[in-house]
């Protein structure tokens, strides 16, 4: 329950299909299922094929979600 951990400490709301934008390359992505690492957000950027763990800090959050079709 990472994202419970980063709601607590952090005060950011973290939803899972979320689009966010990285502060440091500028890329946007969509948030994935919570991993291991409870001070990381998982994200999928536009063309990746894995997930990179991202600390809250670095990210932008975006007022629209990803919706599955």
């Amino acid at each position: 329950m990472s994202y419970e951990y980063i709601r607590e400490q952090h005060g950011i709301d973290v939803s899972i299909g979320q689009v966010v934008q990285s502060q440091i390359t500028g890329r946007y992505g969509v948030v994935r299922q919570e991993g291991m690492k409870k001070d990381y957000i998982r994200v999928q950027f536009e063309g990746d094929r894995f997930h990179q763990n991202c600390l809250p800090r670095e990210l932008e959050f975006k007022e629209y979600r990803l919706m599955a079709c």
